[in-house]
């Protein structure tokens, strides 16, 4: 039996301040190789990314958000991988 590759990750996400904000960190995580779906909420502090693992890993997207000026406070892996909502 083949392993799933596919994931999602919701991870807490602080330093936004704006929808904007929010706006940007999607757009970036989504040009990550592997990276299939992001929403990211400023109302909810949160960010969740569908992800095939064969491709990135979940230790990049933390680098990104925090690279993008952000601190990611906690995650929540969900191995179902397809329950990403818009």
């Amino acid at each position: 039996m083949e392993e799933h590759q596919q994931q999602t990750v919701t991870l807490a996400v602080e330093g936004m301040h704006c929808d904007g904000c929010a706006g940007k960190l999607r757009a970036r995580l989504a040009t990550l190789p592997g990276v299939h779906e992001v929403a990211v909420s400023f109302a909810e502090r949160r960010a969740r990314i569908f992800y095939d693992r064969r491709a990135t890993e979940e230790g990049r997207l933390i680098d990104e958000i925090e690279k993008s000026g952000f601190r990611v406070t906690g995650q929540k892996a969900d191995a179902r991988g397809s329950d990403v909502r818009r």
